[in-house]
């Protein structure tokens, strides 16, 4: 499954409820490959019990068996950890008529207000003390964990629900999201005569202008303005190609109002001035040798 995680704005939403609870949030793909957690590193107690290979080893087993069920069941898995304490699983659901599972987000490392922190931390010692050499320290990590009732537990669960439901609104996790460029493509085409502003770019496509960005990186190796400027100048070849528009009226059309800043790109981009170009083209009948290889260029990466 091809999925996308607008990690950036899921980890603002993580911080805000960190700030709020004290409490790790992490999310996860299908595969149970974590892409996110904040804060970025575990409280000190899980950070010491996964320092050994058999704690860490333990930790991966307890995850992958709350993906488990919450995969199975549909539903959030509050579950005690091979050291004793409460997480939390909740599977990310697409909403659609599939109901299709695109991830997890998971909470924890809790302790439970209804059990004396004393029974609990003996529980704790009897899971650990096979493979924790030095207990003391565990022991000063332990209580400096935030005990939460079994109400608040649930709370948390329904609030992460909340959060998901958000994120899928905001299509800041979508799946099929290799179509991000083919729709920014379809939106600068319609759009080229306009300003095109890159948050306005980004807000009709519901992602950030890093984002946005980033995928034009990807796929052609420059940023979206950088793309959007090479746009403009093929369809500036085209309209100069026909005597009847002037070179002003060109430049509005490609969506670029400052006629002299529209000579000076269109030169540093073809080699050529606007009416250079044209009055070579009308001449031949053809485009200029001088810039067929830099429009190659530019064909290149827009197709």
């Amino acid at each position: 499954m091809n999925l996308f995680f607008e990690l950036n704005e899921i980890q603002g939403i993580f911080k805000d409820i960190y700030q709020i609870t004290g409490h790790q949030c992490a999310i996860f793909d299908p595969e149970f490959n974590n892409l996110l957690r904040y804060p970025a590193q575990a409280n000190s107690f899980c950070q010491h019990i996964q320092s050994t290979a058999v704690g860490k080893a333990k930790c991966d087993e307890c995850d992958v068996y709350g993906f488990r069920q919450a995969k199975e069941t549909r539903k959030p898995s509050v579950y005690q950890c091979h050291a004793g304490l409460i997480e939390v699983c909740v599977p990310i659901l697409s909403g659609q008529r599939n109901d299709e599972l695109m991830g997890y987000v998971m909470m924890g490392h809790l302790l439970d207000d209804q059990i004396s922190l004393g029974s609990q931390w003996n529980t704790v010692y009897e899971n650990c003390r096979h493979f924790i050499t030095d207990m003391s320290v565990l022991n000063h990590q332990f209580f400096q964990l935030i005990p939460t009732s079994r109400a608040s537990v649930a709370a948390l669960c329904h609030v992460l629900q909340i959060c998901i439901e958000h994120l899928l609104l905001q299509k800041l996790i979508q799946r099929n999201r290799d179509d991000l460029w083919q729709r920014a493509q379809a939106y600068i085409d319609e759009n080229l005569r306009e300003k095109l502003l890159l948050s306005d770019i980004a807000q009709a496509l519901s992602v950030s202008v890093s984002t946005l960005n980033r995928c034009a990186e990807k796929n052609v190796n420059m940023s979206i303005g950088q793309f959007v400027l090479q746009k403009r100048i093929l369809l500036a070849c085209k309209y100069l190609k026909d005597p009847k528009y002037s070179i002003s009226e060109i430049a509005g059309n490609c969506g670029i109002s400052d006629y002299n800043y529209f000579s000076r790109v269109f030169k540093l981009k073809t080699g050529m001035t606007p009416r250079g170009y044209r009055r070579a083209f009308l001449e031949s009948g053809k485009v200029p040798e001088v810039v067929t290889s830099a429009l190659e260029k530019v064909l290149e990466v827009t197709g």
